[in-house]
């Protein structure tokens, strides 16, 4: 199967239903919605085309129950063999989809509720040695510009996600003789502050 397979036109609109009212009523970003968008398109050919070769199914939400998400969670792990991470980011996009469709009257009840997320083992990442992070900077500094070195010292001194850097402004900075304060407006809580 493919990883993304063709979609009837029901699907499709609803998929832009939905997209629609996430743009109209929260502030997401747009990887964000895309990324929904996505997981809704791979779920939808999913249940068009599994164990359906014979006849033509397309895509009514009213037909998803239960054990359909169960499915396709099964199906995701075993078959398609996608990572615990991958399979819950698409699964707690079902269940807001799901959500979206009982609040909009589109269903009566949410058969998501009651699916469970795949276990996943939390593995920390990896911090850098002294040693790779010298190297890093040294790298910077022979092949790189003076933005790309400030960029490294920032997120190593910061610990900034790139989104963050990326969304900086020259008036969230502030550069004392001895500390200094940042300003993350991006970040996964809004508007914290960093020292320097």
């Amino acid at each position: 199967m493919r990883e993304t397979p063709g979609i009837s036109e029901q699907g499709e609109q609803i998929i832009q239903d939905f997209i629609h009212a996430l743009t109209t009523h929260e502030d997401l970003n747009p990887k964000t919605l895309k990324e929904y968008a996505s997981d809704l398109k791979h779920f939808i050919g999913w249940f068009e085309t599994a164990n359906h070769q014979e006849e033509e199914v397309i895509f009514r939400i009213e037909d998803v129950a239960t054990p359909t998400l169960t499915r396709y969670r099964e199906a995701a792990q075993k078959v398609m063999e996608l990572k615990p991470a991958t399979i819950n980011r698409r699964l707690i996009t079902l269940k807001r989809f799901f959500e979206w469709a009982v609040s909009e009257s589109r269903i009566h009840r949410n058969p998501s509720k009651p699916v469970k997320l795949v276990r996943e083992e939390k593995v920390s990442p990896r911090q850098m040695t002294d040693k790779e992070e010298a190297a890093l900077i040294a790298a910077a500094e022979h092949g790189g510009s003076l933005r790309d070195q400030t960029i490294l010292i920032v997120m190593f001194h910061t610990g900034l996600r790139t989104m963050e850097v990326c969304d900086l402004a020259p008036g969230d900075i502030q550069i004392g003789k001895r500390s200094g304060q940042l300003t993350v407006r991006s970040g996964k809580r809004k508007n914290s502050e960093k020292y320097l």
